[in-house]
């Protein structure tokens, strides 16, 4: 986790997302609320982070020292299959330097990180648009970043 940060170039302060497989990894390392399980029902595997409060076995530094976490079921068959094969959730960020745009193609990440990473997986990148970021523990929810998944889905999911 460290390593993201040093070589994202990322400050501390800012917490990283988690990458599960559903809900029955995401149970394992965070506490659910009832929002949190009708969104992940909805929404995932896609693009929806959604923030909960973490359990202990995620480490402070994912978190930035909060007790919160971000958490994504991701819909791309990479990330998808690392999950699978690890049993373990991932962390989940951009390709980029912090405060520069997400690299696109395989060019942008060799120039970006150079020999800073151990492997770099060639293949389509998902959607341009970043996920929708919720955040459950506040009532009532919160979204923290608009993204592909508009606030009137959101709400229609919350309300059935």
């Amino acid at each position: 986790v460290q390593r993201i940060y040093q070589v994202k170039q990322r400050p501390l302060d800012l917490p990283l997302s988690v990458a599960v497989l559903g809900k029955s990894m995401a149970q394992k390392i965070a506490f659910l609320n009832q929002q949190a399980q009708r969104l992940i029902e909805t929404f995932w595997p896609g693009a929806l982070t959604i923030i909960v409060k973490k359990k202990p076995v995620i480490p402070h530094v994912v978190t930035a020292g909060t007790n919160l976490v971000g958490l994504r079921a991701p819909d791309h068959i990479v990330p998808l299959s690392i999950l699978k094969f690890s049993e373990i959730p991932i962390i989940s960020t951009s390709a980029n330097k912090h405060g520069n745009p997400p690299c696109l193609n395989i060019e942008c990440i060799r120039s970006s990180f150079g020999d800073q990473v151990d492997l770099i997986i060639e293949g389509e990148h998902g959607m341009n648009i970043p996920s929708t970021v919720i955040n459950v523990t506040t009532n009532p929810p919160v979204i923290v970043r608009k993204g592909s998944i508009t606030e009137s889905m959101i709400e229609q999911s919350l309300a059935s």
